[in-house]
């Protein structure tokens, strides 16, 4: 999949891959260094086979747990990023063995604190940014997914030709679709807002899709508190 000639128009390469265990997965992040991408081809093989397309991400993913491995199997991953034009160059190859840590013990409790229109955003108190500023939009809060997924150890996937985004945390499946105000949750179709029909996820500048927070966060069994004096929304997730 990768290329290693630039193509005019195409994201810039993401850059720092990075593997590490994350109970029985192998935990990935990298950097995003492209701010035009749609999304984002994470490529696979195992030891000595060839390359497969493992998932499509969408833009402004900056990590991915995989959890489709053997324990001691040796797994080497690359992402590039795509656009209208085509793709980035490929990002630097890791090579990683899955790990046989018991993946049973409990989740970790996380707070995560967001500010509308700032790029600072903390996790457990630690000072993160993001690329892009939550904003309000019909009285909700819009943020890219990966933002509130990620730290939660959630698998986050995009299908650009449905335009629709999944979320899977624990036994929790939900998925959504650009412009669409209703949604699935394991299968079961659902209102992403009942009191506003036009809140649905949907592109926003500089290119970001965004969804609504409280929604997301909600069912993937999280609290959320909106501190209007500050602007800030309080999330916290108690694991398991």
């Amino acid at each position: 999949m990768s290329s290693s000639t630039p193509i005019p128009g195409a994201p810039l390469a993401p850059t720092n891959l990075v593997a590490s265990a994350y109970q029985k997965a192998i935990a990935l992040s990298w950097k995003d260094n492209s701010d035009n991408e749609d999304c984002f081809y994470l490529s696979r093989k195992e030891a000595n086979g060839t390359w497969k397309n493992l998932q499509s991400l969408i833009a402004g993913t900056q990590s991915y747990n995989d959890w489709d491995v053997v324990p001691g199997m040796t797994y080497s991953y690359q992402v590039q990023a795509s656009n209208h034009s085509g793709l980035s160059a490929a990002s630097n190859i890791v090579t990683y063995v899955a790990p046989s840590e018991s993946s049973t013990q409990p989740k970790q409790a996380k707070q995560l604190k967001f500010y509308v229109d700032s790029n600072n955003y903390y996790i457990n108190d630690v000072l993160t940014t993001m690329e892009v500023t939550p904003v309000i939009y019909h009285s909700r809060t819009m943020l890219p997914i990966a933002y509130i997924a990620d730290p939660l150890g959630a698998k986050t996937t995009w299908d650009p030709d449905a335009g629709k985004v999944t979320v899977i945390l624990d036994n929790k499946t939900i998925e959504m679709w650009l412009g669409s105000n209703t949604a699935r949750i394991n299968n079961v179709v659902v209102s992403i807002d009942t009191n506003d029909l036009a809140v649905t996820p949907m592109v926003l500048p500089p290119g970001r899709t965004m969804v609504p927070l409280s929604f997301i966060a909600q069912n993937l069994g999280c609290t959320v508190n909106w501190n209007a004096d500050t602007r800030e929304v309080l999330i916290n997730y108690y694991g398991k």
